[in-house]
């Protein structure tokens, strides 16, 4: 049977994708505000066990569209209306890398 787990609140606008990570304890959402006035263009991590947050992301310019784990779980990618894509490293939080259009 399916139960809700819980729910993940902080976010300031739109939640527009959510990844679980491969080993099932880590959970990355993006946002973005969709021409609305306000709110971050940011991901974050959580903690898929208690729900709380580990940390928010920034550095995208345009709404976070999509996030997606890679198969070791030991990066995730964030990409954005501004025609990026963030590789972050999960250990440090830090940007890997962007590729540019």
């Amino acid at each position: 049977t399916m139960e809700l787990k819980g729910t993940l609140k902080g976010h300031d606008c739109f939640v527009l994708s959510v990844a679980i990570s491969p080993d099932g304890k880590s959970v990355v959402s993006a946002s973005g505000h969709l021409l609305e006035e306000g709110g971050t263009n940011c991901v974050k991590l959580w903690n898929f066990d208690d729900m709380t947050e580990v940390c928010t992301l920034e550095g995208h310019s345009g709404d976070v569209n999509c996030v997606a784990w890679s198969p070791d779980g030991e990066f995730f990618a964030s990409a954005s209306d501004d025609a990026t894509i963030k590789i972050w490293n999960v250990k440090t939080m830090e940007e890997k890398g962007t590729l540019k259009r």
